[in-house]
């Protein structure tokens, strides 16, 4: 563990003089947002359409300060508070806008001098305005930067790659990734190409371009091809639509494009939800594999059952973590059901809801575990077939 932490100090010691690592980590920021515009601008007009048929009479959002509330009553037919709440535009404009919310929810009222977004509607009567929803933004602003003062802190340059690479895979999936399915369809081969791509852009800003890179690369895209088989296996055999909850619902009357394919979103869901988590687990199982190998003549059995036995601590701590992560993101979906259905708990753990959110932890885990050997196999065999004298430079520039 120490020669580990020793190898990495020398490796931080030596990134301000590897310019042409930068240069190439620039240079593939531009092409890779080149790539993203161009396709996001070849799909634009077609998504234009789309957008048209189903904004009905919206005729957009506008942010406004709330100025004052008043209650006006109660309604005891919905258990809900109706406010006359006055709000004040940017242009200066005052309205009055009636406002109602359950009763359980009044302390979600806004306040007075907090902005709202106000949906405006054109209708025969003329423009009428509703409140949205709070306005987050500045909020949300201030914590992605506290966000990045903390990996910048901790980490240094590599931080300010590794949220260039997370800003980069966002804007690929709201404006490529998910035009694509409502356009084109086939979300499962969407979802393996961005995936790949992700995972591969990811790796090349966070660590440098070597033969450490390519083997996590190559076990990545291995992994997720058999996370879209795992998966698929799975969503068949347990007859799951992708059609349970309640925004997959709303999609059936959107007109798209093409007809979405349900199945393929759930899929496609599943498999990109374990590329961060993937990510740490191929990189750590390469770099272990390089660690054991470095300076010995171990054979190909030997570095791979000692790079396991630290990947198997590795799985044991990643499942419970995948697990607790996809569960609690559907809490509400189970208090929902234990509160709502009067059911046995096999009934209730036998919906199809609830069974999408467990094949969604089964197979994300099974992923992670598959990870494992997919990539100590692949470094194992790598790094015994270099000589001593060949491996310690390699592991040291890369890791």
């Amino acid at each position: 563990m120490s020669d580990h932490s020793h190898h990495g100090h020398a490796h931080h010691e030596s990134k301000p003089l590897s310019f042409k690592t930068a240069i190439a980590k620039v240079i593939a920021i531009i092409f890779t947002l080149i790539i993203i515009f161009s396709i996001s601008r070849f799909m634009q007009p077609r998504l234009e359409e789309i957008l048209v048929n189903n904004q009905a009479n919206s005729a957009g959002f506008v942010i406004a300060t709330v100025d004052q509330i008043q209650p006006l009553n109660a309604d005891e037919f919905t258990d809900a508070m109706v406010y006359n709440i006055v709000v004040r535009l940017s242009s200066g404009e005052v309205l009055d806008i009636e406002y109602s919310i359950p009763t359980i929810a009044v302390d979600q009222l806004p306040n007075e001098g907090e902005q709202v977004i106000l949906a405006r509607f054109i209708n025969p009567e003329g423009e009428q305005y509703y409140i949205s929803d709070r306005f987050r933004l500045p909020t949300l602003f201030i914590l992605v930067l506290l966000f990045i003062f903390f990996v910048v802190a901790l980490t240094g340059w590599k931080g300010i790659y590794a949220i260039i690479g997370l800003g980069l895979s966002i804007l690929l999936l709201f404006t490529n990734y998910l035009p694509a399915i409502l356009l084109f369809g086939n979300p499962v081969l969407l979802s393996f190409i961005v995936g790949v791509f992700t995972l591969s852009l990811t790796l090349f800003l966070t660590q440098d371009w070597s033969v450490f890179t390519l083997i996590s690369i190559i076990a990545g895209g291995i992994t997720l091809a058999f996370a879209f088989w795992l998966s698929s296996l799975g969503v068949s055999a347990m007859r799951l639509s992708g059609q349970a909850s309640e925004e997959a619902y709303q999609l059936q009357y959107i007109q798209s494009g093409v007809p979405l394919a349900f199945q393929g979103i759930l899929l496609g869901s599943i498999v990109l939800g374990t590329i961060g988590i993937l990510d740490d687990v191929i990189t750590t199982q390469v770099a272990t594999v390089a660690e054991i190998s470095k300076g010995t003549s171990k054979t190909f059995k030997q570095v791979f059952s000692q790079s396991m036995n630290v990947g198997k601590t590795h799985i044991l701590a990643l499942i419970n973590t995948l697990a607790i992560a996809y569960l609690s993101a559907g809490l509400p979906i189970f208090l929902s059901y234990i509160l709502t259905r009067i059911a046995p708990w096999w009934v209730i753990l036998n919906s199809e809801l609830i069974s999408e959110e467990l094949v969604r932890t089964i197979i994300g885990s099974m992923t992670l575990c598959m990870a494992v050997p997919i990539s100590t196999a692949l470094a194992s065999w790598y790094y015994t077939k270099q000589n001593p004298s060949q491996q310690s430079p390699e592991t040291s520039h890369v890791h």
